[in-house]
């Protein structure tokens, strides 16, 4: 199994430009990374059929929000795959009742009033820890990139997930946690209870952080992430 390749898959409306550090930080430790983009899949199934056909060679799978829905959802179905799983600002539960309805109004919200109403005002309140303009823009820039389509197809994407917290249960290979202690989407008790579920985990909570660590705590997130793949056997 090919431990030296880290298939990137990127939350809702995010893009690789998010990675960029950590990406440089693999390669100059000798890994290579692959980002596997979605864009107007219907469903997580979609999305681990696209990531099915896109992992040439089995290998370790970062899984950022969306994606780490995705990428629990990958595992469940091809296991074989994954050398080491990490899960960033994600969780492993189905959808609750009621996100789809809202996320509706934000479809319908953004072909009247425009994708940049909607990121701006409804979504960009949730991401980060502290404002910051440099932030904004790129996450904004990202949702530009992907545009309405990709919109009205991610998000009712994600009403189709299930629980997989049994999955954490069962998996054999090891499992890195990371997220921002002031994450609004995906909180810490969200981030212990997949820790407590998976015996071959580890956890990290970052300070002053929210559900963007490559962009809030950048640095750290990177050294967390390689040293966690050299300890557990990624050399």
């Amino acid at each position: 199994m090919d431990s030296k390749i880290v298939y990137i898959l990127p939350g809702t409306m995010c893009t690789g430009i998010m990675f960029t550090h950590l990406r440089s930080a693999l390669t100059n430790a000798g890994f290579t990374s692959k980002v596997i983009q979605f864009t107007t899949e219907k469903s997580i199934n979609d999305m681990v059929s696209l990531c099915k056909k896109q992992a040439t060679s089995p290998g370790i799978f970062l899984g950022f929000s969306m994606g780490g829905i995705v990428a629990l959802a990958l595992a469940k179905q091809y296991p074989e795959l994954i050398s080491k799983l990490i899960l960033m600002s994600s969780n492993s539960f189905a959808d609750l009742p009621g996100k789809n309805e809202i996320r509706q109004q934000h479809i319908s919200k953004a072909k009247q009033d425009g994708l940049d109403d909607v990121i701006k005002h409804d979504f960009k309140p949730l991401y980060l820890y502290k404002e910051n303009l440099q932030h904004q823009q790129l996450i904004l820039a990202m949702a530009q990139e992907l545009g309405f389509n990709c919109f009205e197809s991610q998000l009712p994407a994600l009403s189709t997930r299930t629980d997989s917290l049994h999955l954490l249960q069962t998996f054999k290979q090891p499992v890195l946690i990371i997220a921002g202690e002031n994450d609004k989407l995906c909180q810490v008790q969200e981030q212990q209870k997949m820790h407590n579920a998976c015996a071959n985990s580890e956890l990290i909570l970052l300070t002053q952080c929210g559900h963007f660590p490559t962009l809030e705590q950048t640095e750290k997130t990177s050294k967390s992430i390689l040293t966690w793949l050299k300890q557990s056997g990624s050399t």
